[in-house]
């Protein structure tokens, strides 16, 4: 593209500084918009990012509806004489800022529109900015973006304004995995059109459940690294057998990483979810499973007493 794109040092700064604020409290990614402005030149200024209520866990972040509309509306009425697009952003924390199959499904929410930014960033201050034009073909590209000097310091009002806005994932548990509960959120994606099957007990666990969120975030790294050529099918094998070996090792889970053909992940590396690949390992009997749902009742309990 021929367009420059930048941010003041400013946007930037508090950009990182939400981003921080979530992991610093509760080891949670955290997303929220700002606007990308076209100048006289032609080029495209990011800024004035903002958060609004959502609910964060260490691998997601699901915007709230009637927020986004009550912004999308305000911030319309501000910059109607000029040309502009809204820009999703969100933080992957301690991970690679890269695109997973959970935040592809969610740039594709913007794709009633000609094109469309989309920001990752993480703690180390990498991040990845993606154009996606819908109109008349649909092309995606990962351009740079001009960043000025950056301050390390959180704000008070950051912190305060992370803690007021944001709170936990829940989620329900079942024999084929997890499922969210209804709400009026919006991305990274809607867990409501996964079909799990089986049925739900009444166990409630936050969005840190080591086992799941290490099972998801494992997925999420090697699906990238497969898409960008760094794993190998064979090695990105050999990573979900280690990976399901750990789960049982460590956390005496019941929950496996699928393996694959090497067709099969290829045509679903770039757009299924992490939740999609991860099932219940069918040769652990009732009795386990059932003992499995007790201990993590148990550690949910002792949670709320801050006992770990």
């Amino acid at each position: 593209m021929d367009q420059d794109f930048y941010i003041s040092d400013k946007d930037w700064n508090k950009i990182q500084n939400y981003s921080q604020a979530a992991y610093d409290t509760s080891k949670s990614e955290i997303g929220g918009m700002l606007v990308a402005i076209e100048d006289e030149d032609g080029d495209w200024e990011l800024k004035d990012p903002v958060i609004v209520k959502q609910k964060i866990s260490g691998s997601n972040c699901v915007l709230d509806k009637d927020e986004l509309a009550l912004y999308y509306t305000k911030v319309g009425t501000k910059l109607k004489n000029k040309n502009f697009r809204f820009v999703w952003w969100h933080s992957h924390h301690t991970m690679d800022a890269f695109w997973s199959g959970t935040d592809l499904t969610a740039i594709k929410e913007y794709s009633d529109g000609d094109f469309s930014f989309a920001l990752v960033v993480n703690l180390k201050e990498e991040y990845k900015l993606r154009v996606s034009v819908w109109k008349p073909f649909e092309i995606h590209e990962d351009v740079d973006l001009t960043i000025m000097s950056k301050a390390k310091k959180i704000p008070k009002s950051i912190e305060k304004e992370v803690e007021e806005k944001c709170s936990s994932i829940g989620y329900s548990y079942s024999k084929a995995g997890y499922n969210m509960g209804k709400s009026t959120q919006m991305t990274l994606v809607d867990m409501e059109t996964i079909n799990h099957g089986g049925q739900k007990s009444s166990v409630e666990l936050s969005g840190d459940s080591a086992d799941y969120i290490y099972a998801y975030n494992m997925v999420d790294n090697m699906n990238a690294k497969y898409c960008d050529g760094r794993l190998t099918y064979e090695m990105w094998i050999q990573a979900a057998m280690l990976a399901n070996h750990h789960l049982v090792s460590t956390y005496k889970s019941i929950y496996k990483i699928e393996l694959m053909t090497e067709q099969v992940l290829n045509e679903n590396s770039l757009i299924a979810t992490p939740h999609e690949y991860i099932t219940v390992d069918p040769s652990l009997d009732a009795d386990y499973q059932r003992e499995y749902e007790d201990w993590l009742e148990t550690k949910q309990y002792n949670a709320s007493f801050g006992v770990d």
